[in-house]
């Protein structure tokens, strides 16, 4: 799935698996939501928290004083906990929270560029702005811990009950527990900490965290926001060390959509239209809802022009590139190259797939669909050899920067991650008509002049 290097992160048993199971490297993405806390997105969860209509409670109940039984969704909607850790994913092309992990400073727990202009915060009064988070109850530190440790020390008897069976709670040999096992609201909890602390997934929770089970269903509000930036930081640095650019060795990095969050409470990007300030009632990834998975794929074109271009003139003080110089690379062998004063397309050697109207500054990720578009989709010929049995072109795995094509099943199974898209197709010259619409719909003309003006 990545480059060869990535094996010892991704797994040497990677090439077993199925076409069906192969996707595209998360490698700047979220924690992964599934059924293990009932509620399969983030979204879903936070709609389902804020419904509750949280409100500040007095915390008047000891650690560990009521069983499952008495605790609710709304006592674990007035943690405010889903304020901050169930916000909705963010969208799959992830290529500029790389480029702000690659080249900003982080110090004083702020995003500053290469000549120290300020483009975003995650500083702890900043976050609690951001999210709208009350003033804390309890701060999770050591204290804070054998505090608990001290009111509960039958771990078993407290909570037995917390486990959707008819048996106490079992950790693993690395001190982890199964949030499968959790009857409701636990599993929220636990899912929404997986979120916090920079987990992959919320299959498994820590047992240094059944203080914070207890205390966001006992309606206390945790320092969530210091929990927040002491955990970003902590992999922030980790992605520092771990990444080397020679070898495109790049660890994967699940708190993409707080480094956003971050960027958008400090930066402005006047072409998406969006006005939040801290006095909006809603919390702020409310601000940029273009950018949830959920909701990205009719504002695509929006969201590169008046997003990623502005984002990297900031950063590096210049234009974007049209990709990036390893999918530049990468590609020769593969494609050529049409780069349009609009806009951007490319054809697959051999192909006779209208190629999709790609915007300025292309993804990683998308150029590794559009690959896969022209060879395995409408008027591609992958999967005609594949039928008469001869030789496939290209030949696979095909690299394109930081993800990779596999195989050929693999290339099938990425087909409809671009045509969901919805993008227009380029066939000879586009018609007036067409590029007007997709001038309107990307507001290219505006961002270009701002662009030119900033």
């Amino acid at each position: 799935m990545i480059q060869s290097n990535m094996e010892d992160i991704m797994g040497k048993k990677s090439k077993a698996l199925s076409s069906e199971e192969k996707e595209m490297a998360p490698l700047y993405t979220d924690t992964t939501c599934n059924r293990d806390a009932v509620i399969a997105t983030w979204e879903g969860m936070y709609n389902l928290l804020e419904e509750e209509n949280p409100k500040v409670m007095e915390v008047i109940a000891t650690t560990g004083s009521h069983s499952s039984s008495k605790a609710s969704i709304t006592e674990l909607s007035c943690s405010f906990l889903h304020q901050i850790a169930a916000r909705p994913k963010i969208l799959p092309y992830t290529d500029m929270v790389k480029w702000i992990l690659d080249s900003v400073d982080i110090r004083n727990r702020q995003f500053k560029t290469q000549d120290q202009g300020l483009i975003g915060s995650f500083a702890a009064q900043d976050l609690k702005l951001m999210y709208h988070l009350p003033k804390p109850q309890a701060t999770y530190n050591k204290k804070f811990m054998e505090k608990f440790a001290k009111e509960n020390q039958d771990l078993a008897e407290t909570t037995k009950d917390w486990s959707r069976r008819d048996e106490p709670l079992k950790k693993d040999k690395h001190g982890m527990y199964s949030i499968g096992s959790l009857t409701s609201p636990y599993c929220f909890a636990a899912a929404m900490l997986c979120r916090l602390f920079g987990m992959p997934d919320i299959n498994k929770f820590s047992s240094e965290w059944l203080p914070l089970l207890d205390a966001t269903t006992n309606v206390t509000i945790v320092d969530w926001a210091k929990i927040l930036f002491d955990n970003l930081v902590t992999a922030i640095v980790n992605y520092w060390s771990k990444r080397t650019i020679s070898q495109r060795i790049y660890p994967p990095f699940y708190l993409s959509t707080y480094v956003m969050d971050a960027i958008c409470y400090v930066s402005k990007f006047p072409v998406m239209g969006w006005k939040w300030t801290t006095q909006d009632p809603l919390p702020i990834h409310i601000y940029h809802k273009e950018l949830w998975d959920s909701k990205f794929a009719p504002h695509f074109y929006q969201i590169c022009h008046g997003i990623m271009l502005p984002l990297y003139k900031m950063l590096y003080d210049k234009d974007a590139p049209r990709c990036s110089p390893e999918v530049e690379v990468d590609i020769i062998p593969v494609v050529r190259w049409f780069k349009k004063e609009l806009f951007t397309y490319v054809r697959v050697f051999g192909s006779s797939a209208s190629p999709h109207v790609l915007p300025l500054c292309v993804p990683d990720k998308l150029m590794a669909r559009e690959i896969a578009y022209q060879t395995g989709g409408e008027g591609g010929f992958t999967k005609h050899l594949k039928d008469k049995k001869k030789a496939i072109w290209p030949q696979f795995p095909v690299a394109c920067g930081a993800f990779s094509l596999f195989d050929v099943g693999h290339a099938f199974t990425e087909v409809k991650n671009i045509t969901c898209l919805q993008l227009f197709k380029f066939s000879g010259s586009l018609p007036r008509f067409m590029m007007v619409s997709f001038i309107r719909k990307g507001n290219l003309s505006t961002i270009l002049t701002f662009l030119n003006f900033n």
